[in-house]
């Protein structure tokens, strides 16, 4: 079986091959004929040449047709691969331990019920970027020194990135600011049950007291002695799933950059542009195979599945991206499936892999998956919005990405409903000459970019609203401020 899902010696492609041999060695027989006459291979050169000429023409009219339904042969061949793949979506197992992602077709039309003041309210003014200031520092230079080496010119290649200044790095302030908020969840809950348990025997203690009895047995001193500077806020496996969650994700963009014939990515060329498409495919699973490594080392099981099912759901995305020719009402659901496998599951099992490293409880997991897969939508939706709203300038790559690519994303999708046009524009992936042009002006003329930005808004109050179940810190308001930075942007 070829990479197109051909089977070996089916045939397809030999027509070609066998066409050339039997030119080559009829161009051989005339040049080793010595036995034969001149005239008589004469004529038959130019009897040959004649046909040729006479037929030329013929061939010539066909020859589009061919070309063409070679195409679409390749194409058909391309797409049984791509639906084997998508079949395979089906089979992920429900039953599963990790917490699954909810796609309700009817929260497309979802919209923010608070204003962002009453998202707000009651959460301290912090700054999340300056909280993890110290471990970003040191993120890069800790990545460079996970990668070695040993491989000069693999090396070069995928330490490029994080050389470079640019980049939110919002993966990582994620897990930092996550595992912080919940290992002072649970500080929080260890000092309100140490006070429960005073408060209880004093409590006691009086009521014995009222009835004359000894009370000796009941000690009533302070014990309640957790104090944050005791524990650690955030322990040394969780910076390096930070770290390892990095690497995944610029691997991810390696390979994508490839895919898309990227130019630009960050601001700066692609590594494709820069290295060539081998190298930067070879340097991205360098870094798959390093963060691999890293993974392994941080010796916990449960982690290691959740971070390679992301890896996995990273290849399906891609896959899911290349059909992307659903219809009606079921392509918003496939749309925000994709951007999870995308997106969103590398944010949400990550965050949820901090916790599973801290040992916490399963309400605190399932907090940490909520709060991670609605920031991951929201990410993605307001990526989408901006394909149509910033500029090379602003978005480090250039603008109408998608729409050039062929994909239709939740500003298109939305636009449907006001200009039903654009549903067989969809079809054809904006293929055809203007189709570009003509689908940014509806997508313009519509407010699809303001719905786009809506169901945002409505993914990170319930980030929000996740975030808000764990006890107050500053860790724990900073992932609050910085959904509301995410979902704000303009680059």
């Amino acid at each position: 079986m070829n990479v197109f899902g051909v089977a070996k010696g089916s045939g397809l492609g030999r027509p070609l091959r066998l066409a050339f041999i039997c030119s080559s060695s009829s161009s051989r027989f005339f040049a080793r004929s010595p036995a034969a006459p001149l005239k008589s291979r004469y004529s038959s050169t130019l009897t040959s040449l004649a046909s040729v000429s006479t037929s030329n023409q013929a061939s010539k009219q066909t020859k589009t047709q061919k070309v063409r339904a070679f195409a679409t042969l390749h194409e058909q061949i391309l797409m049984k691969s791509v639906d084997s793949v998508i079949v395979d979506l089906a089979v992920d197992d429900s039953l599963t331990w990790m917490p699954q992602p909810k796609f309700d077709q009817e929260f497309r039309h979802a919209k923010c019920g608070s204003t962002e003041a009453e998202l707000l309210e009651g959460i301290s003014k912090v700054d999340p970027f300056s909280l993890v200031e110290d471990e970003l520092k040191k993120m890069n230079s800790n990545i460079k020194d996970l990668l070695g080496s040993d491989h000069p010119v693999l090396s070069t290649v995928a330490n490029y990135f994080f050389s470079q200044e640019g980049g939110k790095k919002i993966r990582p302030v994620l897990v930092i600011l996550f595992a912080r908020a919940a290992n002072a969840h649970v500080l929080a809950e260890k000092r309100l049950a140490a006070q429960a348990d005073l408060d209880a025997r004093k409590k006691l203690k009086e009521l014995k007291q009222a009835k004359n009895m000894e009370t000796n047995d009941i000690d009533i001193s302070d014990t309640i002695n957790v104090e944050p500077e005791k524990e650690p806020l955030v322990e040394s496996r969780q910076l390096r799933l930070a770290e390892i969650t990095e690497m995944i994700h610029t691997a991810s963009l390696l390979h994508d950059d490839v895919i898309d014939v990227a130019d630009t990515r960050r601001g700066v060329k692609s590594v494709n542009q820069l290295f060539g498409n081998k190298l930067a495919i070879l340097a991205g699973d360098f870094l798959l195979a390093r963060a691999s490594v890293c993974l392994a080392r941080l010796r916990s099981l449960e982690v290691v599945e959740v971070l390679s099912t992301v890896i996995e759901h990273l290849v399906k995305g891609e896959v899911m991206q290349m059909k992307s020719d659903m219809k009606g009402p079921e392509a918003f659901e496939y749309y925000l499936r994709k951007n999870y496998y995308k997106t969103g599951s590398l944010i949400a099992n990550s965050v949820l892999a901090s916790t599973m490293l801290g040992n916490h409880s399963e309400e605190v997991q399932e907090i940490a998956f909520e709060y991670g897969e609605a920031i991951g939508q929201a990410f993605q939706l307001v990526d989408d919005a901006l394909d149509f709203e910033g500029s090379l300038q602003s978005l480090g790559k250039p603008a109408l990405n998608d729409l050039k690519l062929g994909f239709a994303t939740a500003p298109v999708l939305f636009a449907q409903d006001d200009f039903p046009h654009l549903k067989v524009m969809i079809e054809r992936k904006f293929s055809l000459p203007g189709d570009i042009d003509e689908a940014a002006e509806y997508v313009q003329n519509s407010k699809s970019i303001t719905q786009t930005r809506e169901l945002a808004m409505a993914y990170i109050e319930r980030a929000i609203n996740a975030a808000k179940r764990l006890h107050p810190s500053p860790e724990r308001d900073a992932l609050i401020h910085l959904a509301l930075k995410i979902v704000n942007r303009s680059c």
